[in-house]
C-alpha cells in the first residue's frame, strides 16, 4: 500500500529486462537447434504468409516453443539406422544431418515468459510514475519499435470511441444560452463541475440568471397610457372636411333639416343643412332606397355632426380625445306626436319615427378635463331627416 508509482515503474523495468533477457537467450538457443532443419525456413515463410507482419512475432513464439520441447529420436549405440525414407512412404529429402538436439536447460524454459506476456511485451514501455497516470492514454500513445499488436489495436480504437462519445454527450448537456433572453425560461440541465474554469462560467451564468429576474421582478410599473384616438375611423376623412360651399360628392334625394336649441326657445323654424360626409349621405340613400333603417341613419347623422362640431368649435382637439360611441335609443311621442311635429311640413302624410341621440368625448391629459358632448332629437321619415334641439357645449374642469 505504501509503494509510490515511481517505485512500481522501476519494478516494472527491471521484470521487463528479466523476461527480455530469457526470451533472447531461448531464441537464440532455438536458432542453433534448428539450424539445420530444412522445413524450418519453410515454416516461417508459411507464418508470415498467412498471419503477416502483427502475427509473425506470436507464430514464431509459439513455433519455438514447440521446437525446443521436442527431441528427435537418435541413432543407438549398436549402430541400428533408422529406414530410409523411401520405406515410410515419403519422398526422399535432401541430406540431413542426423544430430541430437538438445533441449534448452530447464532454468532457461522457466524463465521463457507465456504466449500472452510475449506478445505485450513487444509493444510495451513503462512510463516514469504510470500508477498515477489516470487516462494511460500517454502509455498507450507512444511510438513502438515494432509493430502493435491487435489487442492494442482494440484497446486504442475502443478508447478512441469512448472518449468521442463522452464529446458528443457532454455537448448535447451543453445548452447554448442567450443571456438576453433568461427571463421566463427553464434552467439549464445539470452537468458536472470537474475544473475551476468550469466552476466560474456557472458562477456567472447563475449571476446573470439572477440579475434578469430581480430586473424583471422589481422592474417600474408605469401607469397605462390613456386609449388613443384612432384618426382614421373617429375623424372624418379628408373628403368630410371640405367647406359647405363644396359640391357634395353624393346626391341625395331627401331634405335634411336642423334646429338648435336656442332656435327653439326664440320660436325659428328649421333650416337646411348640408352634410358633406360621404359616408351619412351614404347611408341617407341606403334607407331611401329601403336598404337601411332609420335607427342606423340615426346613428350616423350624429356622428357627422359630432365630428363636425368637434375639429371646428374645440379649442384644444387632437389625438388625446377619447371619443365614446354614440346613443341612440327609439321612443313614442305622446298624442302621435302633434307637439313634436311643429315646424315641420307634414302634408304628404309620411310617418315619423322618433330618436334621442347624444354621443361624447373625454379629454384627460396632464392637468386638463374636459368633456365634449353633443345632443339632439332626430325624426326620420321616408322623405327628410329633422334634427331638432340640437346643442354641442365642451365642459371643462
Amino acid at each position: 500500500e505504501n509503494i509510490t508509482g515511481e517505485q512500481l515503474a522501476i519494478a516494472e523495468q527491471e521484470r521487463y529486462d528479466a523476461e527480455h533477457s530469457a526470451f533472447e537467450v531461448c531464441s537464440d538457443e532455438c536458432e542453433t537447434i534448428c539450424d539445420g532443419d530444412p522445413l524450418f525456413p519453410d515454416m516461417c515463410k508459411l507464418a508470415d504468409t498467412q498471419i503477416g507482419q502483427i502475427g509473425k512475432g506470436k507464430m514464431q513464439g509459439e513455433m519455438l516453443r514447440e521446437l525446443t520441447s521436442e527431441v528427435l529420436p537418435t541413432e543407438t549405440d549398436d549402430g541400428a539406422k533408422k529406414p530410409p525414407a523411401s520405406a515410410r512412404g515419403a519422398k526422399a529429402s535432401g541430406p540431413c544431418r542426423s544430430q541430437k538436439r538438445k533441449s534448452v536447460a530447464p532454468a532457461v524454459s522457466a524463465a521463457i515468459p507465456p504466449r500472452e506476456r510475449r506478445s505485450s511485451l513487444r509493444t510495451r514501455q513503462v512510463v516514469p510514475n504510470y500508477a498515477k497516470n489516470d487516462d494511460k492514454a500517454e502509455a498507450m500513445d507512444l511510438p513502438s519499435s515494432r509493430a502493435m499488436t491487435a489487442r492494442a489495436k482494440i484497446e486504442q480504437e475502443e478508447r478512441r470511441h469512448h472518449e468521442e462519445k463522452r464529446k458528443r454527450e457532454r455537448k448535447e448537456r451543453t445548452p447554448a444560452t442567450n443571456p438576453g433572453k433568461l427571463v421566463g425560461k427553464p434552467q439549464d440541465p445539470k452537468r458536472i463541475v470537474t475544473s475551476p474554469k468550469q466552476m466560474s462560467e456557472t458562477l456567472d451564468r447563475l449571476y446573470k440568471q439572477d440579475t434578469a429576474s430581480s430586473k424583471a421582478h422589481h422592474a417600474t410599473i408605469s401607469t397605462p397610457r390613456k386609449r388613443s384616438l384612432d384618426r382614421s375611423a373617429a375623424f372624418p376623412s379628408a373628403k368630410d372636411k371640405d367647406v359647405l360651399s363644396s359640391p357634395p360628392p353624393i346626391a341625395i334625394r331627401m331634405k335634411i333639416l336642423i334646429r338648435t336649441e336656442e332656435q327653439r326657445k326664440n320660436g325659428e323654424g328649421y333650416c337646411d343643412l348640408n352634410l358633406s360626409g360621404s359616408a351619412v349621405r351614404r347611408q341617407i340613400n341606403l334607407f331611401h332606397a329601403g336598404k337601411s333603417s332609420a335607427k342606423s341613419l340615426a346613428y350616423d347623422v350624429i356622428n357627422a355632426l359630432f365630428f363636425r362640431d368637434l375639429l371646428a368649435l374645440t379649442v384644444m382637439p387632437g389625438e388625446h380625445w377619447d371619443v365614446n360611441p354614440a346613443s341612440v335609443n327609439e321612443f313614442v311621442p305622446q298624442s302621435n306626436g302633434v307637439a313634436l311635429l311643429e315646424g315641420i311640413d307634414t302634408s304628404g302624410g309620411a310617418k315619423f319615427e322618433f330618436f334621442d341621440c347624444d354621443k361624447q368625448a373625454e379629454w384627460d391629459w396632464k392637468d386638463a378635463y374636459s368633456v365634449a358632448t353633443a345632443k339632439c332629437t332626430i325624426k326620420v321619415s321616408s322623405e327628410q331627416v329633422c334634427i331638432d334641439e340640437y346643442s354641442y357645449y365642451v365642459a371643462e374642469r
